[in-house]
């Protein structure tokens, strides 16, 4: 396999940069060069560039990279269940399941989710006492996708917590190798979960999205159990880790930015503006890993067959040719769909509009409630390698009567 250091040595390499660094990837980032196109981590070729990184996710001379970046030295069951996964597959048969998936994440059967976001959310915030200083991870962004994603695909209220382990043991294992053995002893328990699950709905069907999958798009082709399961535990794992990371960073940073807090509040209808512009500041995905399967010319970056690459898409997200003043957290901002942070091409992210919405009610519900976040410390963030967002976000909420 051809490397990034054999084809592109004028590159600077950076992993002890962006490894010395604190905080999450888009602050590392930040702190290379300016108007930098690309540079070395590791073996692979990092992409800093927005018209790249379209390019890249646009064409098919770039196949899925993440297997490649665990080792050879894995358990062969998992590799081939993550090639099993939409994520993974491509041709024919992913646009297949994709098209036979699509029902599912239309506007309607996530608007009927709607309700039972906020009555979650609203639960959640009856649990923090007043004045309490809390980790809003642990008190609010980590519990609140779970009971929608269950609900979404009719799973009773007693196993959320082991769908929330399931979801947790899977991301761990996409970025470690040494998780890997738990997180499929996991999956294969949630594998006979959901086969139960799926065997319940084609006997009762239900109002639901695990009904919507097994009925596909209404032709004689379906997706078959196998099938079904894959990508139910992929959304689970979509559906949980992904929210969580994302509404926990978008807390973060309008925290930090109590005058925008005040605007959100006072104009709920800059909500869908604000979730555009937390996911292009904080994206969870920072760094998409693809490797090519053919020579490429990317616009006069010669990229050889088997060269590993990872597009940084916090940096992309920034690139001042496509956004004026790229830094400023603005709710103002055109709402546009050229951010990157769910992906593009082919392999654009199908839950990426639940995950909105799911951002999008807890904004304009903590507005209402909340008068005021106050931060009391750093936030603790994740591994470098990781998906991103905090760990930790000790905070205390002013509700609305002076309490807080």
């Amino acid at each position: 396999m051809h490397t990034a250091a054999a084809d592109h040595a004028n590159f600077p390499q950076v992993d002890g940069q962006l490894a010395q660094s604190t905080g999450p990837i888009w602050e590392r980032l930040q702190r290379l060069p300016k108007g930098l196109r690309a540079a070395r981590l590791g073996e692979a070729l990092l992409l800093l560039r927005h018209s790249d990184g379209r390019a890249v996710l646009g064409s098919r001379n770039f196949a899925q990279g993440i297997l490649e970046d665990l080792g050879t030295q894995i358990d062969p069951r998992y590799v081939e269940r993550r090639r099993r996964s939409l994520l993974h597959l491509s041709g024919a048969e992913h646009l297949r399941q994709r098209r036979l998936a699509t029902p599912a994440f239309r506007a309607a059967a996530i608007d009927r989710l709607r309700p039972l976001m906020r009555r979650t959310l609203c639960d959640l915030l009856d649990r923090i006492n007043p004045g309490q200083a809390v980790d809003l991870v642990a008190e609010l962004t980590q519990p609140y996708p779970i009971p929608v994603i269950c609900a979404a695909l009719g799973v009773p209220a007693h196993d959320h917590s082991f769908f929330s382990r399931a979801a947790d043991a899977w991301t761990l294992a996409l970025f470690d190798p040494d998780a890997i053995p738990e997180g499929l002893a996991v999956h294969q328990q949630l594998d006979q979960y959901v086969t139960r699950l799926i065997e319940a709905r084609r006997l009762r069907p239900a109002d639901d999205l695990l009904t919507d999958l097994i009925t596909g798009d209404g032709g004689k082709d379906t997706l078959t159990t196998m099938e079904l399961i894959a990508l139910v535990s992929a959304l689970i794992m979509a559906g949980t880790d992904t929210t969580r990371l994302q509404l926990a960073s978008g807390l973060d940073l309008l925290a930090r930015h109590p005058d925008l807090w005040q605007m959100l509040r006072g104009n709920p209808e800059l909500a869908p503006a604000a979730v555009e512009e937390i996911t292009r500041l904080t994206p969870v995905a920072s760094f998409l890993r693809r490797v090519a399967i053919k020579d490429t010319d990317l616009e006069g970056l010669q990229i050889r067959a088997g060269t590993r690459v990872i597009l940084a898409i916090s940096a992309m997200n920034r690139d001042p040719e496509v956004y004026p003043d790229p830094d400023r957290f603005d709710l103002t901002r055109p709402v546009a769909t050229t951010a990157l942070s769910f992906g593009g091409g082919v392999h654009y992210c199908l839950g990426g509009q639940l995950g909105r919405a799911e951002i999008n009610e807890a904004l304009i519900l903590l507005g209402r409630e909340i008068v005021e976040l106050q931060p009391i410390g750093a936030p603790t963030w994740r591994p470098l390698k990781s998906l991103q967002g905090p760990l930790r976000l000790p905070a205390r909420l002013v509700r609305h009567g002076g309490n807080q």
